[in-house]
C-alpha cells in the first residue's frame, strides 16, 4: 500500500503541515491519495500518535482535530536548505538558482517548482534551465514513493551555470550534513563566505 520508504505517520505529518485537521478530513485525504483504511483504524492511529506526544488532539465539538506538536515538528531537508540559501542575501532569482543547483547535486535529477516552494523560495523566476520533458517525467515518477505530491504540470529545472554556484553549493551541502548529525561542535567556526560576484 505504501512505498518502502513511506510510513503512515509521515503521510499524516505531511497532511498536517501548518494546519489542523479532523479525523474525517484526514480519512478523506488518505482515500483521495489511494490509501484505503477503515475510519476506525485511522481514529486509533491518530489517538496513538497523540498519546505518544507526536500530535496535539483538540476537542472542537462535534469533532476532534489534530495538529503536529511543535517538539515533533522535524525540519524537512527543503526547509533546512532554503534557510541556508537565504543566508547569502541573494536576489530571489539567484536564491532559486542556487537551490536548484544544490538539490540537483543531492538528488541527481531535475528539481520541481514545488520543491523550491517547499524551501520557502520564490519560484516565479529561476536562474536555471527547464529540463526536457523526458527528464521531467522520469523525475516525477520518484514522487510516487513519497508523501510529497507534485502537480502534474509543475515545471522542473536543471542548473544553467554550474560554475557560478558550485562552490556555494558545497558550502550549503556541508552545512546540511553538519546540522543533520549535530556536528557543529566538532568543527572550527570560520568566517562565513559571501556570495560575491553574483549580484
Amino acid at each position: 500500500m505504501f512505498g518502502q520508504n513511506i510510513l503512515l505517520k509521515d503521510v499524516i505529518f505531511e497532511y498536517l503541515k501548518g494546519r489542523q485537521e479532523s479525523i474525517s478530513g484526514i480519512h478523506k485525504k488518505l482515500e483521495e491519495d489511494g490509501y484505503k483504511f477503515h475510519r476506525l483504524m485511522v481514529t486509533g492511529y491518530l489517538k496513538a500518535m497523540s498519546d505518544l506526544g507526536q500530535l496535539k488532539e483538540t476537542d472542537i465539538p462535534p469533532a476532534k482535530v489534530y495538529s503536529v506538536q511543535a517538539a515533533h515538528r522535524n525540519e524537512s531537508i527543503y526547509e533546512a536548505l532554503g534557510g541556508l540559501v537565504k543566508r547569502y542575501g541573494l536576489p530571489q532569482k539567484e536564491e532559486a538558482g542556487l537551490a536548484v543547483h544544490c538539490m540537483h547535486r543531492l538528488f541527481q535529477r531535475p528539481v520541481f517548482r514545488e520543491e523550491l516552494q517547499r524551501c520557502g523560495l520564490d519560484a516565479a523566476t529561476v536562474d536555471a534551465s527547464e529540463s526536457s520533458a523526458e527528464e521531467r517525467a522520469t523525475a516525477r515518477r520518484i514522487f510516487t514513493k513519497t508523501a510529497i505530491k507534485i502537480p502534474f504540470n509543475d515545471a522542473a529545472y536543471v542548473p544553467r551555470d554550474a560554475e557560478k554556484y558550485e562552490r556555494f553549493c558545497f558550502e550549503v551541502v556541508f552545512e546540511l550534513v553538519r546540522q543533520a548529525f549535530n556536528a557543529g561542535s566538532l568543527s572550527i567556526k570560520g568566517k562565513q563566505t559571501k556570495l560575491e560576484g553574483l549580484q
